[in-house]
């Protein structure tokens, strides 16, 4: 159990390919998550939220993870499903360009109109392919994105952290998790103090 009031609540955003609903599962506690990536047999529903338990800093926090539907037909859900999230892990594949264009020219764009406070961190999924020429023919025979241009997204989106991972091989999950409370809880104390500015504004009139 958390020590905190509320649980800290994430998105998972990106196109189909980068492993989201994946990453959604291993963020499950007690998932069984190999049997279901090994047969392939997961679906992910709207406003299905999954809990995690994570310790940060010597502290116990709870955070509820949900992944974003896509299809243009389900927009105006898409945006309800996203205007109450603190935290969105924004997802890539690092071996396919076109995801971390979609992510930085569309999915960021959209959901930063829905909730502009939320904090993101950039995340490149796969990372198990980048040292793998076997895993790589699969995307017929591609380079993996260039760091420069990863980080010239970065540094556009304004995201506050960026890391790799692979939910195959479990690179950098607990990572990932560390990242997520601790712009969870920045994200608490920037409402905390724009409420008390408002408050004084409200005694002075």
């Amino acid at each position: 159990m958390s020590n905190n009031d509320e649980a800290i609540k994430v998105m998972i955003v990106g196109e189909w390919g980068t492993g989201r609903n994946h990453l959604l599962y291993r963020l499950q506690d007690h998932s069984p998550y190999y049997e279901l990536i090994k047969e392939q047999e997961y679906l992910v529903r709207l406003y299905d939220d999954v809990r995690r338990g994570v310790t940060y800093e010597g502290s116990s926090y709870e955070i509820t993870v949900r992944t974003i539907i896509e299809p243009e037909e389900f927009s105006r859900l898409k945006g309800l499903s996203m205007f109450d999230r603190e935290v969105a892990i924004l997802c890539f594949n690092l071996m396919n360009e076109s995801s971390l264009k979609s992510l930085s020219e569309y999915h960021y764009p959209f959901m930063k109109h829905v909730n502009t406070n939320v904090i993101s961190i950039l995340v490149g999924t796969k990372s198990d392919l980048l040292n793998n020429p076997e895993g790589q023919n699969t995307y017929q025979d591609k380079e993996p994105i260039p760091k420069d241009q990863i980080e010239e997204v970065k540094t556009t989106l304004g995201v506050r952290d960026y890391i790799e991972i692979s939910t195959l091989e479990d690179v950098n999950i607990d990572k990932l998790l560390q990242l997520v409370v601790k712009c969870g809880i920045e994200y608490r104390e920037i409402k905390k103090k724009e409420e008390t500015r408002k408050n004084k504004k409200c005694s002075v009139l």
